[in-house]
């Protein structure tokens, strides 16, 4: 694997190109990015807000096969929370 400042440049020549943000998405997991730095990467390449950038991403094809397991994490970390603040009440 390349790391990421190279990944990122040929992310930049490939949307210069007008590829997709899915075949950019693709390229990166395929370079072994991985999810938060794709992330991160799409957020600087098309100067979204970082909200976008993890709906995008987490909306992709490319990263479908995890969707099911973040959206379970994200759910047990927020009830985690919800269950701590309701122990301080």
């Amino acid at each position: 694997m390349t790391d990421n400042s190279e990944v990122f440049a040929r992310s930049q020549e490939l949307h210069a190109r007008g590829a997709s943000t899915e075949e950019i998405l693709r390229y990166y997991r395929d370079s072994g990015v991985s999810i938060l730095h794709s992330i991160q990467m799409l957020r600087k390449l098309t100067n979204v807000s970082l909200a976008e950038a993890k709906q995008v991403v987490h909306l992709s094809q490319t990263w479908a096969d995890l969707r099911e397991e973040h959206d379970r994490f994200h759910t047990a970390l927020e009830d985690t929370v919800k269950s701590i603040e309701q122990k301080k009440s």
